[in-house]
């Protein structure tokens, strides 16, 4: 399934605002706009080592990241989601983080250390001072953002769970802020869930206009998942097989490039219906010119009416030498999905280090393979991109 994003659908989604898509009797709703600054801060008094650590690391960068830890019970695969806020100072690292789901929003405070070569350990205590888990994992920097991944640790039993999370890749210069915001839903009677997390922006111009735009495309999605989910239950209530299993929308964000100019994110949708044989995997994208407050096109960051052309041989050439690699055949690419054509280029997002391109599943290779990403760095597109254009600030960094 491809979703795609254009400028007409999104002037569409901006009239959605304020309309309620979420009202039904038997849905259970827990939603809150999270705001990180309006939590209880970390000070250094009365927790002792952890603190003394946290005192050292707040010396150094900030980094937010977005993630879950995951858990299979009785065969049931289940997320819970978490922001965290990390400090890194030589070998010291520190920082906080809280459950999304989590009713009061309890920030947990980190402390630990991590090596030369990102393996880090991360020991987490509560307001009391009681330690309740440890993180033990990796940092990995990839091509344009770090992602953490490792094993959760219970403190008691020493069972293990797995997590992982992407760091948000946020430049504001003022105190601009990112707050995740994050609406959870279950409707018991016709088995479905909705999962929805999107970004909320204060403190910078035009702040308002992005939140209801992303609001309006993130709602929307649940909304139209709702109608479908609902759909599939009737039809099939009376299958047995089917009443075994649950159909669920997972919406998830990931903040590519944000500073006081321009705002570059995806919305990545995991969506299955009861007896389905597999989940299916979507990206939609927003590029917003903060300045102007409106979102920007493909086309409107070139001088050339070739951009397609270079993008297109560039991508097919990459991903060529990545299923050469990764499964020894190039030819499982469907080169006709990477053509230099409008359609094929719809889900794109700027990062700092160049232009990202990405082709949901079965757009460019079978559902397998996954979803896939190719960055152009700005060095390969410098000839053919506007000088006055809407990444100006970035390209010239």
């Amino acid at each position: 399934m491809k979703i795609a994003l254009s400028m007409t659908f999104l002037a569409y989604i901006a009239l959605l605002i304020g309309c309620p898509v979420f009202q039904d009797g038997n849905l259970s709703t827990n939603s809150e706009s999270l705001n990180p600054s309006s939590s209880p801060v970390l000070t250094v008094e009365g927790v002792g080592e952890a603190d003394e650590t946290l005192k050292k690391v707040k010396q150094g960068n900030k980094k937010i990241f977005v993630g879950y830890i995951a858990r299979n019970y009785d065969g049931a695969y289940q997320e819970y989601p978490f922001w965290m806020s990390l400090w890194q100072n030589g070998e010291n690292l520190g920082g906080e983080y809280f459950y999304l789901k989590s009713r009061d929003k309890q920030k947990l405070k980190l402390s630990g250390k991590i090596t030369k070569d990102g393996k880090f350990s991360l020991v987490e205590t509560d307001p009391s001072g009681a330690k309740t888990g440890e993180f033990r994992g990796e940092w990995r920097t990839e091509e344009y953002k770090s992602v953490i991944s490792g094993d959760w640790i219970n403190p008691k039993s020493r069972n293990k769970l797995r997590f992982y999370a992407s760091e948000q890749m946020i430049f504001f210069k003022t105190d601009a802020e990112v707050r995740p915001f994050m609406r959870s839903e279950e409707n018991k009677q016709k088995r479905y869930r909705v999962d929805v997390q999107y970004p909320e922006i204060y403190g910078v111009r035009n702040a308002q206009i992005f939140n209801n735009l992303v609001k309006g495309l993130a709602e929307q999605m649940a909304s139209d998942f709702r109608t479908d989910a609902e759909e599939s239950w009737e039809a099939l209530k009376a299958d047995r097989n089917m009443m075994e299993s649950h159909s669920f929308i997972d919406l998830k964000y990931n903040i590519t490039y944000a500073d006081e100019n321009v705002l570059s994110l995806f919305l990545s949708e995991s969506r299955y219906f009861a007896g389905a044989a597999h989940p299916n995997h979507g990206t939609s994208t927003i590029n917003f010119d903060m300045e102007k407050g409106r979102t920007f096109a493909l086309r409107d960051l070139f001088n050339s009416p070739d951009y397609l052309d270079v993008i297109s041989q560039y991508c097919i050439k990459k991903l060529k030498a990545k299923f050469q690699e990764e499964y020894g055949d190039a030819e499982i690419l469907w080169e006709e999905g990477a053509k230099p054509e409008e359609e094929n280029y719809r889900n794109w997002a700027i990062t700092k280090n160049g232009l990202l391109i990405i082709f949901n599943p079965y757009e460019v290779a079978p559902y397998a393979a996954g979803t896939q990403e190719v960055l152009i760095t700005y060095d390969k597109l410098k000839s053919i991109l506007k000088k006055d254009g809407p990444i100006k600030f970035i390209v010239s960094q």
